[in-house]
């Protein structure tokens, strides 16, 4: 009998196979948030701006913004239904563990917003899955997929509704106004260089306290909440009764996913980076501002879900396989290397390290992402040959099982 899925036979493979995944998110997570991380906020003048920039820029918006979160978003899901699944086929009921689990991530959340970066979503994911998914795990996965489809769509009726409906802005009105009043407790100067503002750790925790604020207020009103739980949703029916097993061995079914994905995904997503140009409509609630979101809607999960597919495609051909390969050691300590990326980029672009805020346009800023990216894939398959976890990962785990887990390989 032909075999027609070679390199995907067995769990620990498709294990394997979620881990490069996560590190592909995580490279393009990086790029997407490069632009917040390296302080650039619009400049377009400095020794490492190009005349590219504006075509980089709109090409990120097209290929990068939403569609690796949502990618990291399907993975959490996917990989919290695993964890739930094993337990139940092991007859054990230790749900207890999960839900330390996501008291542990969030906590390692909150310290990495505080103590790096406000732009942090960890601790919201984290959030997220304590009230929405925890709740939920013993739902059919059929009942769950449909569900994440309508919550991916729910943005449009949020964003109408905080249009006409004053009620529906008064979050993230309470949010931004508290930000705004720990800015001035704080005595932040926001009318001096970055650089200047995060000069000391204690300038930068205060920062990132007020920011905490005007992060939830945004992550608010862009719907985020709807945007991953739908993800979560989808990702979890994967996870459940090891459905994905199914998908990735079916190329026929991959294919449809990937070619349907792209060919919705990549036209809107031209629209999109179209309307995003100038995000003042949709920052002021206008109609164009709408018309922004169901284009979103529309978008951007059909073009993550075409990336996934792609990929399960992509590892299925020897070649592929082997270039894939050389990221499974990032998604496995993929927490760690989330935390990496804002430390390094702290000691690079802050007051506190090197001071090269607002030096890189965005052509510059995908050249740093990369080699900065491969940098840490060198140092996952260094750490990951000496230790069984990631520093955060044996963190968090030692939180999850309430004991001291070695960490050093035999």
């Amino acid at each position: 009998m032909k075999q027609t899925t070679p390199l995907l036979p067995a769990p620990h493979e498709r294990e394997v196979f979620m881990d490069a995944l996560r590190g592909f998110a995580i490279l393009g997570i990086f790029i997407a948030n490069l632009n917040y991380l390296s302080l650039n906020f619009g400049n377009n003048s400095g020794p490492f701006h190009h005349a590219w920039d504006d075509e980089v820029s709109f090409l990120k918006k097209v290929f990068f913004e939403g569609k690796f979160y949502s990618i990291f978003s399907l993975l959490f899901g996917w990989g919290f239904a695993l964890q739930y699944q094993k337990m139940t086929d092991s007859g054990l009921q230790h749900t207890g563990m999960l839900f330390r689990r996501l008291w542990g991530m969030l906590f390692l959340g909150l310290m990495h917003l505080v103590l790096l970066w406000f732009g942090d979503i960890v601790a919201f994911y984290a959030l997220t899955a304590l009230l929405c998914l925890y709740p939920v795990r013993n739902v059919a996965p059929k009942k769950l997929a449909i569900a994440g489809g309508v919550l991916i769509l729910l943005p449009i009726v949020h964003y109408s509704a905080m249009k006409w409906i004053p009620a529906f802005r008064v979050p993230y009105e309470w949010l931004y106004k508290t930000g705004v009043g720990l800015d001035t407790r704080f005595e932040i100067d926001f009318s001096a260089p970055p650089v200047e503002q995060t000069k000391t750790w204690m300038q930068l925790w205060k920062i990132n306290v007020s920011g905490f604020f005007f992060r939830y207020g945004g992550l608010y009103f862009e719907s985020r909440i709807f945007k991953v739980l739908g993800m979560f949703y989808i990702g979890y029916a994967l996870g459940k009764n090891y459905n994905y097993r199914q998908l990735l061995s079916n190329t026929a079914l991959l294919k449809k996913i990937a070619v349907v994905g792209l060919i919705i995904g990549l036209p809107l997503n031209v629209l999109l980076a179209y309307q995003m140009k100038s995000n003042r409509a949709y920052e002021n609630l206008e109609v164009a501002g709408l018309y922004q979101t169901i284009v979103y809607a529309f978008a951007v999960a059909p073009m993550a879900l075409g990336y996934v597919a792609l990929l399960a495609l992509a590892w299925k051909q020897k070649i592929f396989n082997h270039i894939l390969r050389v990221l499974q050691p990032v998604g496995k300590m993929a927490f760690s290397n989330y935390m990496l990326q804002s430390l390094g980029c702290a000691l690079i672009f802050l007051g506190v390290g090197l001071g090269y805020a607002q030096q890189l346009g965005h052509l510059y800023q995908l050249l740093f992402g990369i080699v900065y990216f491969v940098l840490q894939i060198v140092f996952s398959h260094f750490w990951l040959y000496f230790f069984r976890f990631g520093p955060i990962e044996w963190v968090w785990r030692c939180l999850t099982y309430k004991r001291w887990v070695p960490m050093l390989r035999k």
